[in-house]
């Protein structure tokens, strides 16, 4: 089983997401901050990301980079989520190491499909 590490501090957004990831065959680790993620990303060793731009302790940029600068963690998927109104966030996304950016809200399927997507080039 693939696990998806789902990184949201609103506890309705992750939610959302993880009955959703789980309805079609995932399994879900779930962190509130990027601190807790790059932990969880660590020790349990997701096959997948995806993380919320705005957090309260770190920036999604952030977390992504960090993610792809750690040997252990490097190889790992990241899909952005972002409300965040900027012309240039897809960009930031991608040049913070992400491998696609969705803006809220999005298409539930289209999230699937890119999910699934990612995790066979893995």
């Amino acid at each position: 089983m693939k696990v998806v590490l789902i990184v949201e501090d609103e506890s309705e957004q992750s939610k959302l997401l993880q009955i959703r990831l789980e309805a079609n065959g995932f399994g879900t680790i779930i962190a509130k901050n990027g601190q807790e993620a790059l932990k969880e990303a660590e020790s349990g060793r997701p096959d997948l990301v995806i993380v919320d731009l705005l957090l309260p302790d770190m920036n999604g940029f952030e977390v992504c980079q960090r993610l792809k600068e750690a040997p252990e963690t490097r190889q790992i998927p990241v899909v952005m989520l972002t409300a965040y109104p900027v012309e240039d966030v897809e960009r930031r996304c991608l040049e913070s190491g992400a491998s696609l950016c969705l803006r809220k809200p999005y298409v539930a399927s289209e999230l699937l499909a890119e999910i699934k997507r990612l995790l066979k080039k893995v």
